[in-house]
């Protein structure tokens, strides 16, 4: 079985961090803040807008769970 081509692992894991951090517990947010980082920490070369998105989700995720100076740090 070959692997995926890169923009399909991205958008997969953009999917399931969006998913998660829906959900209403910290832990599972916390896991879907960490896929969306994947893809700015994986894929911002190939894929600069749904990088940017990802960032931004994360960073707003990370801000409404209480870490300011974590979510400040992913402005940056």
């Amino acid at each position: 079985m070959t692997a995926p081509p890169p923009w399909v692992e991205a958008w997969c894991r953009a999917a399931v961090g969006r998913s998660l951090i829906r959900e209403t517990d910290e832990q599972s947010r916390l896991l879907g803040v960490a896929e969306l980082l994947h893809v700015p920490a994986r894929f911002a070369g190939d894929l600069p807008e749904l990088a940017k998105l990802c960032r931004e989700e994360a960073e707003r995720t990370l801000r409404e769970l209480g870490y300011a100076d974590e979510a400040e740090g992913l402005r940056r």
